[in-house]
C-alpha cells in the first residue's frame, strides 16, 4: 500500500489514526497500541500476505535471542557466560543476514559462480522481501545493543510494533529501539494531540509534494533516457547530462519524501522518528555528505560496522581499510549487483581520500569543494541507477564529450524543473524545519496546505508510484 495511493490516504491512515485516538482517549493506551501493531501487520502484508510469515519468524527470533541475553542465564558473571553471549549475538547476526542473503542475494551469487566457473547451476527464482533490508538492519541493532546492557528488556507487544511500525517499516527511516519504544508508554508526551497532528500532517503534505510533483517529475526526464541507453541507444551530451542531473534530484526528492511522510505519520500518532535527511547537497565534502544523507543508514553504518572494525582508533591504515570495506558493504546492502559495489567502493575511497587530504592540511575554496563534491556525486549516482557497467561508463564519456553538444535537442522546460529541484534541494530548508520549527500554527498554513493536500491526493488518483527505495 502506498503512502500516495488513495487506498492509504482515503482509508487506510484516516481509519487507523482514528481508531487509535478514540482507543486511547476511551479506552487505554495498550488497546490503542495493539490495534496499531495489527494496522501495520495489515499494511505489510497488503503487498503480500504470505512474507508476514517471515516477519513473524524474523521477530519471534530476535526477540528471543534479546531476552536470552537479558536474562539470568547469560548475566556475565564470569568469563565462561560472556562467551555464552557473545556466541549468541553472533548467532543472532548469523541468522539475520543469513534470511537477508538468501532473499537478496543468493541469485546474483548463483550469477557470479554459473559465470566463473562456467556452469549452469539453477534456481527457482526469490521474490525480494519488501523491507527485508531495512527490518534485518533494524534487528541487528536490536540485538547488538540489548547484549551491552543487561537491564534492556521490553515486552514482547512493544517490540512488536517497534519493528512492525508501518510509517517507517518499508524503507525506513532505521530507527534505534531506545529511541522508539520508550515513547510507547506516553504518546504525544502529555501534550495537545491537535499540534502533533497538525505538525505530522504538514509534513507528510510537504513529503507528499516532494514525491507527486517534483521526484515524478524529474523521473520523467530521466527515465526514458536511461531506458533507451539499456536498449542500446547512444549516448548523446546534452542528454546525458540531462538525465544524470534530473536523477540526482530525483533520488534525494523521492527518498527524502518518503522519510518526510514516515515521520509526519508517526507525529500524528505521538511518536518522534530521527531526520533522515539534512539537504545533503549543501555538503561541502563528502564526510558532510554522509552526515546528512540517509542519516539512519550512516549511523548504523558507523555505530555497527565502521567502528567494530577498528575506526579511527588503530592508525591511519586500519581507518583506511575500516573505511572502505563499510562503505563497500553500504553499496551492497542496496542491491546485488557490482553497480552497486562499485558505488560503495568509490564513497569509500572518496572518504579515505578526504581523511588524506585533512591530514595533510589541505583546503579548497568553499565553491570549489562543493562543486568537486557534486559532480563526484551525479557521476557515481549513474552506477546507482544503471546496473551495467559499459552501459554507464558509456554514458559518463558521453558527459565529458563537449564535441558531441548539439544546442538544438536542449529541452529548455526540463532544464527549467531541473534547476528549480537544484535550488530547492541545496538552499532548503529541510521539509521538517519548515513543517515543524518555521511554519506556526496561523490559519493562512493550515488552509494552503489543506488545499495543497487535497491537490496532490487527487493527483495520486493518476500517477501513484512506488518509492524508489522500495527495491531495498
Amino acid at each position: 500500500m502506498l503512502f500516495t495511493s488513495h487506498a492509504f490516504t482515503l482509508v487506510f491512515f484516516p481509519l487507523v489514526l482514528s481508531i487509535f485516538l478514540l482507543s486511547y482517549q476511551y479506552i487505554n493506551l495498550r488497546v490503542a497500541l495493539s490495534f496499531l501493531t495489527l494496522a501495520s501487520l495489515f499494511f505489510y502484508g497488503w503487498w503480500n500476505p504470505i512474507y508476514l510469515y517471515l516477519l513473524g519468524f524474523s521477530i519471534i527470533i530476535n526477540y528471543l535471542i534479546g531476552w536470552l541475553l537479558t536474562s539470568r542465564l547469560l548475566t556475565p558473571r564470569n568469563a565462561t557466560q560472556t562467551h555464552k553471549k557473545k556466541w549468541l549475538v553472533i548467532v543472532g547476526i548469523a541468522i539475520n543476514l543469513g534470511l537477508l542473503a538468501y532473499f537478496k542475494y543468493s541469485q546474483f551469487f548463483i550469477d557470479n559462480m554459473n559465470e566463473l566457473f562456467n556452469i549452469e547451476f539453477a534456481m527457482n527464482p526469490v521474490i525480494l522481501p519488501l523491507a527485508i533490508s531495512f527490518f534485518t538492519f533494524q534487528q541487528i541493532s536490536y540485538i547488538v545493543d540489548v547484549s551491552k546492557s543487561n537491564d534492556t528488556h521490553y515486552n514482547f507487544s512493544d517490540y512488536i510494533l517497534y519493528v512492525t511500525f508501518f510509517p517507517q517499516l518499508i524503507a525506513g527511516p532505521i530507527v534505534r529501539h531506545d529511541t522508539l519504544i520508550p515513547q510507547f508508554s506516553a504518546p504525544y508526551a502529555k501534550q495537545q494531540k491537535s499540534l502533533w497532528i497538525s505538525r505530522g500532517l504538514a509534513l507528510f503534505t510537504l513529503g507528499l509534494f516532494k514525491k507527486v510533483v517534483l521526484a515524478n517529475a524529474l523521473e520523467d526526464m530521466s527515465s526514458p533516457y536511461f531506458d533507451s541507453l539499456i536498449s542500446g541507444s547512444d549516448a548523446h551530451f546534452i542528454d546525458s547530462w540531462q538525465a544524470a542531473l534530473a536523477f540526482t534530484f530525483q533520488i534525494y526528492f523521492d527518498f527524502s519524501a518518503y522519510s518526510d511522510m514516515a515521520i509526519g505519520l508517526a507525529l500524528m500518532f505521538g511518536f518522534i522518528i530521527p531526520d533522515n535527511f539534512n539537504i545533503p547537497y549543501s555538503a561541502f565534502h563528502i564526510q558532510e555528505f554522509w552526515r546528512r544523507w540517509h542519516i539512519s543508514l550512516s549511523n548504523f553504518l558507523r555505530d555497527y560496522l565502521y567502528i567494530p572494525l577498528g575506526g579511527n582508533r588503530f592508525g591511519l591504515m586500519r581507518q583506511m581499510q575500516a573505511l572502505t570495506m563499510t562503505m563497500l558493504l553500504g553499496g551492497l546492502w542496496h542491491g546485488a549487483s557490482w553497480s552497486f559495489v562499485a558505488w560503495g567502493l568509490l564513497h569509500g575511497l572518496a572518504l579515505v581520500l578526504h581523511v588524506f587530504w585533512q591530514k595533510a592540511g589541505f583546503r579548497l575554496a568553499k565553491p570549489i569543494a562543493w562543486i568537486v563534491l557534486f559532480l563526484f556525486l551525479v557521476f557515481t549516482w549513474i552506477l546507482f541507477r544503471i546496473q551495467d557497467f559499459s552501459i554507464a561508463l558509456n554514458m559518463m564519456q558521453s558527459m565529458l564529450n563537449i564535441n558531441s553538444i548539439d544546442a538544438h535537442n536542449i529541452e529548455w522546460d526540463h532544464w527549467k524543473m531541473i534547476i528549480m529541484a537544484g535550488l530547492i534541494a541545496t538552499l532548503g530548508p529541510s521539509s521538517s524545519t519548515l513543517a515543524i520549527k518555521l511554519m506556526k500554527p496561523k490559519a493562512v498554513y493550515a488552509i494552503a496546505l489543506g488545499f495543497l493536500l487535497v491537490y496532490l491526493i487527487v493527483m495520486t488518483g493518476y500517477d501513484a508510484r512506488e518509492f524508489i527505495y522500495f527495491q531495498f
